[in-house]
């Protein structure tokens, strides 16, 4: 074994009495500032994600005014015996005139308003629960 080994001589070392609080305030406000990022980006996205639903909705409701899906209803509730006989060609008629794809645009929206809000809401509640000392 070396005895002259120049870590032999080697005086611990004690850090200063205020070292371990300001790693933990540093670590705190770096939490903090990551969690700030995530809400903003969760409501950009949330809000950007309600606008395009708003203009699906919009899109949906012009486009089946312009389909004759209306037409279709009224004709379904107004003469049933004749809706009933001629149901198979009545459905495929409605599901023709249905705008798909502001449908399936304003349900993606949806989905990602109701997720973006959802993470929002989390980032909020780990915002007021964390613990910095």
């Amino acid at each position: 074994m070396d005895t002259h080994s120049p870590f032999k001589r080697l005086q611990p070392v004690e850090p200063d009495s205020g070292f371990e609080s300001r790693v933990i305030a540093r670590v705190a406000a770096a939490v903090r500032a990551r969690l700030a990022r995530r809400l903003a980006a969760a409501s950009a996205l949330a809000v950007a994600s309600a606008g395009g639903l708003a203009a699906a909705v919009a899109y949906i409701w012009d486009a089946s005014a312009s389909s004759g899906l209306g037409d279709f209803l009224s004709f379904m509730f107004s003469d049933t015996a004749a809706a009933l006989s001629y149901s198979k060609e009545l459905g495929l008629s409605i599901l023709e005139s249905l705008p798909a794809l502001g449908i399936a645009l304003a349900l993606s929206a949806a989905l990602v308003l109701g997720w973006s809000a959802i993470s929002a809401a989390g980032i909020i509640k780990r915002r007021k629960t964390y613990s910095y000392a």
